[in-house]
């Protein structure tokens, strides 16, 4: 390598300087909006799969609950208001379950948060509504639902 060529590779040197940080300046960005769009995404499915699973097995578990002294006495007030009561209560049961602190989701207050309601006119219609836009898990930067809803219904 003679004097010549190692001056231009000097000149190729000086001439890149800096490029990395101008491409990291540019990349950076990008990627943390992609991990950024990976949590939230990944936690609004997760609380929607949550809310789904809760829904479900508090129906299926008021689908066993028997009143043995309704089945005796034949009384009336045994039908879909103690249903629905039975439905709530496994409700709650479950997300004391299923949260480490049943009082909170994600750092929110659960009762502040979460709606549940259920419909005792279609013998159990349950619906959990999670208010995401005034209790979102993490800051909004991309689009994102008001709410996270989940409905399950109990059929004879």
């Amino acid at each position: 390598m003679d004097a010549r060529d190692l001056a231009l590779a000097n000149t190729d040197i000086k001439s890149s300087r800096g490029a990395a940080g101008i491409e990291a300046i540019l990349i950076l960005p990008v990627i943390f909006m992609l991990f950024y769009a990976i949590a939230t995404y990944g936690m609004i499915f997760y609380t929607q799969h949550l809310l789904n699973h809760i829904a479900a097995e508090a129906l299926r578990r008021g689908v066993s609950y028997v009143n043995e002294q309704c089945l005796v006495s034949g009384t009336s007030g045994c039908g879909q208001a103690e249903l629905a009561a039975q439905v709530r209560s496994n409700t709650e049961a479950l997300f004391r379950d299923f949260l480490s602190n049943p009082e909170r989701i994600f750092g929110r207050e659960r009762a502040a948060a979460l709606t549940v309601d259920i419909d005792e006119a279609e013998c159990c219609r349950l619906t959990l509504s999670y208010n995401y836009r005034d209790y979102p898990f993490i800051p909004p930067l991309l689009p994102v639902p008001e709410v996270i809803q989940t409905h399950a219904r109990l059929t004879f």
